[in-house]
């Protein structure tokens, strides 16, 4: 490649040392959420309070929704190695923006044209940003500003990708001052150490990022040896489970680490973050054959759409829960109206994934990274 320019395979996620049960776990995940949100889109029957099983059933399929943590550890682990694999945190940053913004800007400016139809509000809420408008709003989102500002999110799935955006934000600022050698090393640290704990205090989801950081910077402490990577499952099952009882996502509570703690979660929520740490070592172990389910075609291919998928899939339901409860008006707590609305959704969703994975993420993201003439990343070893 020539001096100045992205490695064109950080974008695609096929880097150097691409890992398949990596990509697979993405694909898993994925369809993790995807099933949470179909049993929770309101057509799907409500489980009866007398039926144990049924209601361990619907805890099951609740802790669903943590495979949003899942994808935060992912992005752990591969954000130490993309720091890596770059000559400048600059260029690091780069690489990060065109891996999101490809696909979130078109994504969002198609919401703000469709937001009316959608249900939404022309304006914001009262006393958010008095007197700002409409495009206003839209321009905030498209730089995942929502929820940081008292803005509505034009997207249900923003959230995520702001988090997203201050751990690389942290990670590229943490680059920066553990190598500034102006600063004796032991300070440069503990500003390190006291940044972390005051963010991961505030926002304990966070933990979850430490998981695929630790497993990336410590590959000669973490990885098991092969008699035990069957525990890769067991351990992420145990992760969402232990993840919802603790609701260290915080998404019903609003709690910081402080509110867990004190209210007796500190034991879950160390065993979740272990259970991350060995479901994550066990995975991206060199080698490893943990989990075979990942690395099938559908996982495989799930994965390197997951992006997309992720983003689509949500809006493809507005629509399909509409078009279902018109032709089943009393569609709702309906079996068979609940799998045609996973059926027409599922395949809606995969074909617009596949489609913006091709030209928004991949052709978009090159058109840009050559005009853009970014900075050449360094060569990494391989994690496969």
């Amino acid at each position: 490649m020539a001096a100045g320019s992205v490695d064109p395979q950080a974008l695609s996620g096929h880097a150097t040392g691409f890992n398949a049960n990596v990509n697979g776990l993405r694909g898993l995940c994925v369809a993790l959420v995807f099933v949470f949100h179909v049993a929770s889109s309101g057509l799907a029957p409500v489980p009866a309070a007398d039926s144990t099983w049924q209601l361990l059933l619907a805890y099951g399929v609740g802790s669903m929704a943590h495979g949003v943590e899942i994808f935060f550890m992912i992005s752990g682990f591969v954000i130490v190695l993309s720091l890596r694999r770059h000559a400048s945190v600059g260029a690091f940053l780069v690489d990060r923006c065109l891996r999101i913004f490809p696909l979130w800007m078109p994504l969002v400016l198609l919401i703000g044209l469709l937001w009316p139809w959608m249900g939404g509000q022309a304006l914001p809420q009262p006393g958010a940003f008095s007197g700002s408008g409409w495009l206003a709003v839209v321009a905030a989102n498209l730089v995942l500003l929502p929820p940081l500002l008292p803005l509505p999110m034009l997207h249900p799935a923003s959230w995520s990708l702001t988090i997203e955006w201050l751990f690389y934000l942290a990670a590229a600022g943490a680059a920066v001052l553990t190598t500034w050698d102006r600063v004796p090393a032991a300070a440069r640290w503990f500003v390190v150490a006291v940044l972390g704990t005051l963010a991961l205090w505030h926002l304990p989801v966070a933990l979850c990022f430490l998981i695929g950081v630790a497993v990336a910077l410590a590959p000669q402490w973490l990885t098991p040896p092969p008699r035990w990577q069957w525990l890769a499952a067991p351990a992420l099952v145990l992760l969402l489970l232990l993840w919802r009882s603790v609701d260290a996502a915080a998404l019903s509570t609003g709690a910081d680490l402080f509110s867990l703690l004190r209210h007796g979660q500190a034991l879950p929520l160390l065993g979740a973050l272990l259970a991350g740490v060995v479901g994550l070592a066990c995975l991206s172990a060199p080698g490893s054959r943990a989990m075979p389910l990942l690395r099938t075609a559908l996982l495989q291919r799930l994965g390197t759409i997951s992006y997309s998928f992720y983003l689509w899939h949500l809006l493809v339901m507005f629509g399909a829960k509409r078009a279902v409860l018109r032709v089943w008006p009393d569609g709702q707590g309906n079996w068979t109206a609940t799998l045609v609305f996973a059926a027409v959704s599922l395949a809606l969703s995969w074909a617009l994934s596949a489609w913006s994975w091709r030209w928004l993420e991949q052709a978009l993201g090159r058109w840009l990274r050559h005009k853009l003439a970014a900075v050449k990343p360094r060569p990494s070893a391989s994690i496969a």
